[in-house]
C-alpha cells in the first residue's frame, strides 16, 4: 500500500499523521511511505528524520 503524509491545512495545526518511528513500522510491514516536505515540522519532526526512517520526501 502507498501511504502519504501531507501537511495539515491550518497554520496553527501542530499534529502530523505519522512520526518517523511509525514510518519505520509501516515500511517493515511492506508499505511505501511518502511524506510531503515540511509535513512534520510543526510537530518537531523534520524531513531528514523521515528520510532516515526510509520515507520518500516529496514536494
Amino acid at each position: 500500500m502507498r501511504i502519504a503524509v501531507i501537511n495539515e491545512a491550518g497554520a496553527e495545526e501542530r499534529r502530523v499523521a505519522s512520526t518517523p518511528e511509525a514510518v519505520q513500522n509501516l515500511l517493515a510491514d511492506g508499505h511505501q511511505v511518502f511524506v510531503q516536505t515540511g509535513a512534520g515540522q510543526n510537530a518537531g519532526f523534520y524531513d531528514d528524520q523521515y528520510q532516515e526512517a526510509g520515507a520518500t520526501v516529496t514536494p
